[in-house]
């Protein structure tokens, strides 16, 4: 997964996504997973700047978000994104940027 940052970005590992529909908002979570000591880092990163933006390039779980968001369309009024890092919890709401079959782009708003 790539962090964006108003002065650059980070990639780290990230696993345990998942996707929910809570009163009408759909919340896209993972767990960050560093794996290494330079990524454990960039994790604390997360908390000390403002995130602007994600991209994750990972078919699997696009492709289970898309049809999500699909199945549940009529449903939706926003998305939120919670990111753990560190065990807190990143909350932010979020607007699709761009969603294709290999490629993820959120905008943090």
């Amino acid at each position: 997964m790539y962090l964006q940052y108003a002065s650059g970005g980070d990639t780290i590992g990230a696993d345990q996504f998942q996707v929910e529909l809570i009163n009408g908002v759909a919340v896209i979570r993972c767990q960050l997973r560093p794996v290494d000591e330079n990524q454990k880092i960039d994790a604390r990163r997360l908390l000390d700047e403002k995130l602007t933006g994600l991209q994750l390039h990972d078919d699997f779980i696009i492709e289970g978000l898309a049809k999500f968001l699909d199945q549940k369309s009529a449903l939706l009024c926003g998305l939120q994104l919670e990111i753990t890092a560190n065990k807190l919890i990143y909350k932010n709401t979020v607007t699709l940027e761009s969603l294709e079959p290999a490629f993820l782009s959120l905008i943090v708003t």
